[in-house]
């Protein structure tokens, strides 16, 4: 099972990897623990050592014989890249203001500066999926949805 998770932040990524890792025993490998770990705990400031760092872990990623990957962010090549290697694309979609709701539910801070990039991400995100939709195995608008209810949605995915 190769399994790609893409959705922005407050999406429930982490949540659902923690059930689907409990029931699968497959390793859960998070983009942004995997760049932290790499500079020592701290996070990029500029986007070209981020997007860099990006790439380097999607390249060690890729190759896994089974994983469930995380991530909020790939571009149009990257999503073709893992989906034609062997990866079930499913991609968790909330909309903006449910986002910044949960971010704020969960303690994150939360200025004017943060909804603008939260604004930003969204829609650059919404374009490129957009694009691809058709390599995405399943979408999910998970705004009204529990946990329980994705994973049992992904049942059939979550197989070796």
């Amino acid at each position: 099972m190769r399994l790609l998770i893409l959705g922005l932040s407050a999406t429930g990524k982490t949540t659902l990897a923690t059930t689907l890792r409990t029931i699968t025993n497959a390793p859960v490998i998070d983009v942004d623990d995997a760049v932290r770990a790499i500079t020592g705990g701290s996070w990029p400031a500029d986007m070209d050592t981020l997007d860099a760092l990006f790439e380097s872990v999607n390249r060690d990623v890729i190759g896994l014989p089974r994983a469930i990957y995380l991530t909020s962010w790939l571009t149009a090549a990257q999503i073709r890249e893992f989906a034609t290697t062997g990866w079930t694309l499913i991609e968790l979609h909330a909309e903006v203001h449910e986002r910044i709701n949960r971010r704020i539910a969960r303690g994150d801070s939360m200025n004017e500066a943060i909804r603008d990039r939260i604004l930003r991400h969204h829609a650059m995100l919404d374009t490129v999926v957009l694009e691809t939709h058709n390599l995405f195995t399943k979408m999910f608008d998970v705004t009204k949805m529990t946990t329980q209810e994705l994973v049992a949605k992904l049942q059939p995915y979550l197989v070796d």
